[in-house]
């Protein structure tokens, strides 16, 4: 039985080594919506993982655009922005367990200790995980893997001539939330107090989603 258990065991762990090493490397790319606070992890179009995390604020925030990890680095230290001492691995550490730059001077990805702010755009800028995330990713990205940071507030899915759609909060306040793009995105030419309604909904509540008919018709 001890000898089953234990071949069970190995079995498990050159499994979980052998994706490891599948995923590593140039193929695999991050993807993250900031106004969905997600991070998603793709090897070529295939949606490996997902996980939630938190961005800057709006008098901080996270950087739009393509780039690539430059550096990474376990238990790092971490060098406050107002000029204080060097603060080591540890509990004060706010970049947690790990640390992922990218080229984009100041800015990456990272663990966290204030777990409770995931999902909310508080960071002064970098993209934080909680840290049993932020170690689960860590191996599965190179050097000079591409991040693309997003800033996508509406999302559509057609299925079966059903419209599937979302609308998150314009937590930058960009104006990418309006009548205008909301027909443009979706194809549907609702009344306009339709679309005001959903708009405050997505941004009184995070997020507003709902489906209607190809034609136009609420489900």
């Amino acid at each position: 039985m001890k000898y089953h258990l234990s071949l069970i065991i190995v079995i498990v762990i050159l499994s979980l080594l052998s994706r490891n090493e599948i995923l590593a490397g140039e193929k695999t790319k991050i993807v993250i919506n900031i106004p969905t606070t997600t991070l998603y992890l793709y090897q070529g179009d295939e949606l490996i993982k997902k996980y939630r995390i938190t961005v800057g604020r709006i008098d901080a925030p996270t950087p739009i655009g393509n780039f690539k990890v430059i550096n990474k680095r376990i238990k790092p230290t971490w060098y406050p922005p107002d000029g204080r001492n060097p603060i080591p691995p540890g509990p004060k550490n706010e970049l947690g367990t790990r640390w992922i730059g990218i080229d984009k001077p100041h800015f990456g990805i990272h663990g966290t200790i204030k777990p409770r702010e995931i999902g909310k755009a508080t960071s002064d800028g970098c993209v934080r995980l909680k840290n049993k995330d932020i170690e689960e990713l860590y191996p599965l990205i190179s050097l000079t893997a591409p991040v693309e940071i997003r800033y996508q507030t509406i999302d559509v899915k057609q299925e079966d001539g059903l419209f599937k759609i979302t609308i998150y909060s314009d937590i930058y306040a960009l104006g990418t939330n309006t009548i205008k793009r909301l027909r443009k995105e979706t194809g549907l030419e609702m009344d306009d107090s339709f679309w005001e309604d959903a708009i405050k909904k997505a941004e009184e509540k995070g997020s507003y989603c709902f489906t209607v008919f190809s034609g136009g018709k609420r489900e």
